[in-house]
């Protein structure tokens, strides 16, 4: 064949670019597939997303994954959550909450929150339980004040990593809570001033220390 002549003269074998990966089709709102995202089966393996290139007909930074599919949801609801990546979709309406939408490999961006406007203006955002998922919560919250939008925040407990670990969470299903109601259990909200205010007291403890230990260093050379 003209594929086992092509691989005799080059040395070489063609693969998937999305070998041994949970591949994902992006769709826009109007349900035209433009573009593709996939996820490691194994852990080991880097990096965790892989994207296909961005093209004429598709710009990460104006595109949410699962929309064509929740636009509806949202609408009757009248309200959307705002994720990182396509698995905490899935984990989400696991959880009996098909209003879930994702940024495509990206942070959230003034075009993701005007798409959602079309749709509701009740938008939740729920990242990832670590400091990259604060700061990206706060950096998203600006954007969103900047086109006068105020979403909330969803505040997973400390022991729930993210979505993943709660869609798993194994006394939950046990307490046989309406799956709907799993969000609300866990739900805090909090606007960008209580925010900040938390990064900058953080920032001041980090600063007393650090002068606490020089105190402490200079106070030993001086009796060495």
């Amino acid at each position: 064949s003209v594929r086992e002549t092509f691989h005799h003269r080059h040395n070489f074998t063609i693969s998937s670019f999305f070998r041994n990966r949970i591949t994902f089709p992006i769709y826009d709102a109007r349900n035209n597939i433009v573009w593709f995202s996939a996820r490691v089966v194994d852990p080991q393996d880097q990096p965790k997303y892989l994207n296909s290139s961005e093209q004429a007909i598709f710009e990460k930074s104006k595109i949410l994954y699962w929309l064509n599919l929740a636009k509806n949801n949202v609408k009757m609801l009248d309200m959307v959550v705002l994720v990182e990546w396509q698995m905490d979709v899935i984990w989400l309406y696991k959880l009996g909450m098909p209003i879930g939408v994702a940024t495509c490999g990206t942070a959230a961006t003034d075009q993701h929150f005007k798409l959602l406007k079309r749709f509701s203006e009740n938008i939740f955002l729920l990242y990832d339980n670590d400091d990259a998922g604060k700061n990206a919560t706060v950096r998203a919250l600006k954007i969103a004040y900047r086109e006068n939008m105020f979403p909330k925040m969803i505040q997973l407990p400390e022991w729930y990593k993210d979505t993943d670990d709660l869609s798993n969470d194994v006394n939950l299903e046990e307490a046989e809570l309406p799956k709907a109601e799993k969000i609300e259990f866990v739900s805090t909200r909090k606007d960008l001033s209580v925010l900040e205010s938390e990064l900058a007291q953080i920032e001041d403890d980090l600063k007393l220390i650090a002068e606490k230990k020089l105190r402490l260093a200079n106070l030993a050379k001086f009796y060495e």
